[in-house]
């Protein structure tokens, strides 16, 4: 896989972690989570989990993601940034993702920071 490869394939895992079907899904979600995956929501709290679905804060009522950019931190190591609006609010996003076998991608990390006030 290529770098550009590489940045489009990690955009759509992002967006199938804010599927509720596949956060519904442990095995699918799990796949998705390295196993020192940890999250820092809008209320400064970290949520760390190796099952389940940690990510509330990507979980919104209507959630739709925009404006998605993508930056190669090593080799191996993407950092994702984004937006996303939803019925509640609206956030800046970032993820860090691992390649942590060849083209086999997971995020470590992940944070929505809050940029409207909820309704």
């Amino acid at each position: 896989m290529d770098l550009q490869q590489a940045r489009q394939h990690v955009i759509e895992l992002e967006q199938q972690l804010l599927d509720p079907a596949v956060c519904a899904d442990t095995a699918r979600f799990d796949a998705l989570l390295d196993p020192s995956f940890v999250e820092y929501g809008a209320s400064g709290l970290a949520a760390q989990s190796s099952t389940g679905c940690p990510c509330k804060t990507m979980q919104q009522p209507g959630l739709a993601a925009f404006g998605f950019r993508e930056r190669i931190v090593a080799g191996v190591a993407i950092l994702l940034t984004y937006g996303s609006t939803s019925n509640e609010r609206t956030c800046n996003r970032s993820s860090h993702w691992v390649e942590s076998t060849p083209g086999i991608w997971r995020t470590q990390f992940h944070q929505g920071t809050q940029t409207t006030p909820a309704n």
